[in-house]
């Protein structure tokens, strides 16, 4: 999941900087929970508050192992085809 800081940054020019991250957190829990169905769902995410919804939903959270890598390296990675 990417950080929150960063979520639905396309919706800037309708949503506050607040209203993207509280969509991109009600998102994640509607997956987590359509999701509960299967034996484990494991959320990638790099933010505190989106591991405690995760949890909250059923859902178990995971350090994204991709942002990890790039803050040991001292930069941010983007994924391919987010780069500008």
């Amino acid at each position: 999941m990417k950080p929150l800081a960063q979520a639905k940054a396309r919706l800037a020019p309708v949503l506050s900087p607040e209203e993207r991250r509280s969509l991109s957190l009600a998102m994640l829990t509607d997956v987590v929970r359509a999701a509960g169905e299967l034996d484990v769902v494991w959320v990638l995410n790099s933010d505190d508050d989106a591991a405690e919804a995760a949890r909250a939903a059923g859902g178990e959270p995971r350090p994204d192992p991709a942002r990890a890598r790039s803050a040991v390296a001292g930069h941010d990675q983007e994924p391919p085809g987010e780069r500008r």
